[in-house]
């Protein structure tokens, strides 16, 4: 639940088009090389935000290769993101995307990267402002914060209790972070879109303090 929570907060959707932000964030990190559009075909069995193993799994039972790149992601006035991903290379040489995606998405803009290879621990997503948001810079440090939890999460010998609680905190500082930047009502829906189930929120702290100020000035009035 919590990477399709993740997923979802993300925000972003496959590009219909090689925009100028997407095209330089790929030079960034595979320069001279372009992105391909891939048809998302989940295997049986394949399932979602494990990649590796799916792919892993369906070479070994089909053949091919296993593809490492990017997944690229964009939010329109917000951000554009690469998350590393895995492909499958089919044995007549098609390359499909088996991984379901939590969206739905039905084709993924992947950038093949096969120097990028992942060794058990998580890859941090790379990311770029399409804002100058004065708190987009925390948003991106704890999104930051985020992927550096979640590799120390899966090391051998830590702590996976200590390191699921704070990301859970570093979570709720980055969705605080977002519902303040992209509106209130943005982030209940991206919520309820990763879970299925319908939020109801009472007033923010911002909408709480608007009230306490509305109520003075009324008494003041009145009084």
């Amino acid at each position: 639940m919590l990477d399709d929570l993740m997923s979802a907060l993300k925000g972003g959707t496959t590009p219909n088009e090689l925009t100028p932000d997407v095209t330089e964030l790929c030079g960034a990190i595979r320069p001279g090389v372009d992105p391909v559009y891939v048809p998302v075909r989940p295997e049986p069995g394949c399932t979602v935000s494990n990649c590796y193993p799916n792919v892993t799994r369906v070479v070994a039972e089909r053949g091919g290769s296993q593809v490492y790149g990017w997944a690229l992601w964009r939010q329109p006035g917000f951000m554009v993101e690469a998350e590393h991903h895995a492909a499958w290379r089919t044995p007549d040489g098609e390359l499909i995307d088996v991984t379901p995606h939590a969206d739905g998405e039905a084709r993924i803009l992947f950038l093949p990267d096969p120097g990028r290879v992942w060794e058990g621990v998580t890859i941090p997503n790379v990311r770029r402002p399409l804002t100058n948001h004065p708190l987009m810079a925390g948003y991106l440090w704890t999104c930051g914060a985020l992927d550096r939890l979640r590799a120390e999460h899966a090391r051998p010998g830590g702590n996976p209790v200590a390191e699921a609680a704070a990301m859970h905190v570093t979570l709720a500082v980055n969705n605080q972070l977002r519902l303040r930047m992209l509106g209130r009502n943005d982030l209940v829906r991206l919520v309820e879109k990763a879970t299925g189930v319908t939020v109801t929120v009472g007033p923010s702290p911002k909408d709480k303090a608007d009230r306490r100020r509305r109520d003075r000035k009324r008494k003041k009035r009145d009084g």
